[in-house]
């Protein structure tokens, strides 16, 4: 199972998303949370979305998404720090 999924890791845990080993759906997935992670999902990219996925596919994705970016807010906030061996660090802390 870790041989399937580490290249996928690797493709969305670099500074740009990888879309070679991703299909067009999850390379979707992956810049919509990455949107709503920046708090702006691009017009051309919701437009890419609605050909891809039925609505209730979209606001399905858009709630997991939200809802691991809030688990990020969170562990920020509480000044949680990255498990050991994580493949995804939390970015460098903010001053203050």
């Amino acid at each position: 199972m870790r041989s399937q999924v580490e290249p996928i890791e690797w493709a969305v845990f670099e500074d740009e998303i990888n879309p070679e080993p991703l299909t067009r759906r999850q390379y979707l997935a992956v810049r919509l949370s990455d949107a709503i992670a920046r708090h702006h999902v691009p017009d051309d990219l919701f437009t890419a979305l609605q050909r891809e996925f039925d609505e209730r596919e979209i606001v399905g994705l858009c709630m997991a998404a939200s809802i691991a970016h809030a688990g990020h807010v969170l562990n920020e906030a509480v000044r949680l720090p990255a498990a050991e061996g994580v493949a995804c660090p939390l970015p460098p802390r903010r001053p203050g």
